[in-house]
């Protein structure tokens, strides 16, 4: 199976249900409630995880006696997607079958699904959405032209969805420049978001790769989330952004506090607590190991009796 996440906690993020990419957004976004379809799924995919870790801790875990179970989650997703209903469910349901497939190591199984359900043509409307998950098949397979084609198509397909452009351009950005070691291409890619598409969250990223104003994503999600609480001596950070396998997450506390630090995929999921309890005033570090975790985007955030800061960071494998 592959990779298998660990957590503790049996709940979803402290945000009414909302969307992480509220927590993590630089600009001033509407919540976005996760939609009651996908919500039970994630209920079950946490409780899944909660019967890894403690047989982990019991020492009594054993890959095999999962397959089953995971093998359910996908089947509930893919009746989601079959559905085709509504956007929200369709993109939440498209995420957690990818998380999924490449938790289980089979990317292929995923890429024979996703294919299937284009030739069909019965979901047609949602093609943009299914292609994009074909990109880092691509890329799994060094085929790096094709992943290009594929972002290119997915962007002429995306129409008014700017967040969706936008992460296209970053993906292209990522691959220019980790995989083809083409610099100059992938800042023309970041530039683009940043000056074409200012409301989204990626510019935070953008202007990290940039090397622009490193600490833009924390002041400005402070600002964003919480204008009206004295939070903004308290600082979080990581590093390197994006990582493989390990990144550093460091924060500052200007005063004793009781904290937890959290981190989530991107459908809310918790899949590490790295605090919770007492800090001490001052500089605080810890490292987060994403060896058992898929690539993707991935939130963490730190929060205490008066303040709650969230950041993204990306898994590159």
């Amino acid at each position: 199976m592959g990779n298998v996440f660990t957590t503790g906690i049996n709940r979803l993020c402290d945000m009414e249900c909302g969307s992480p990419k509220l927590l993590a957004s630089s600009n001033k976004r509407k919540t976005e409630v996760i939609p009651p379809e996908l919500k039970v799924i994630v209920d079950q995919y946490l409780a899944l995880l909660r019967n890894i870790q403690e047989a982990k801790e019991n020492k009594s875990y054993e890959e095999k006696n999962y397959i089953q179970d995971f093998q359910t989650l996908i089947n509930e997703y893919k009746n989601l997607i079959k559905e085709g209903q509504d956007i929200k469910i369709m993109k939440g349901a498209l995420s957690g079958l990818f998380h999924l497939y490449k938790v289980m190591g089979d990317m292929p199984g995923l890429k024979n699904y996703l294919d299937n359900l284009l030739s069909t043509g019965n979901l047609n409307s949602y093609s943009p959405y299914i292609k994009r998950y074909l990109i880092w098949n691509n890329v799994d397979n060094k085929d790096y032209d094709g992943s290009l084609k594929t972002a290119d198509e997915v962007f002429s397909l995306a129409n008014s969805d700017e967040d969706l452009q936008a992460e296209m351009l970053y993906e292209k950005g990522l691959i220019y420049r980790y995989y083809l070691n083409d610099y100059d291409r992938a800042k023309e890619m970041y530039a683009s978001i940043i000056n074409d598409y200012p409301a989204s969250p990626l510019t935070v990223f953008a202007e990290n790769e940039l090397g622009i104003k490193p600490d833009y994503s924390f002041k400005n999600a402070v600002n964003a989330q919480k204008q009206n609480a004295n939070i903004s001596d308290n600082e979080l950070h990581n590093y390197p952004n994006p990582f493989n396998p390990t990144t550093t997450i460091s924060f500052n506390l200007k005063q004793k506090d009781y904290v937890t630090l959290i981190v989530y995929d991107i459908l809310g999921k918790e899949v590490a607590r790295l605090v919770d309890g007492l800090q001490t005033e001052g500089e605080h570090s810890v490292s987060f190991d994403g060896s058992n975790l898929a690539s993707g985007m991935y939130i963490y955030s730190l929060k205490g009796t008066n303040f709650n800061i969230s950041k993204k960071m990306l898994l590159l494998k």
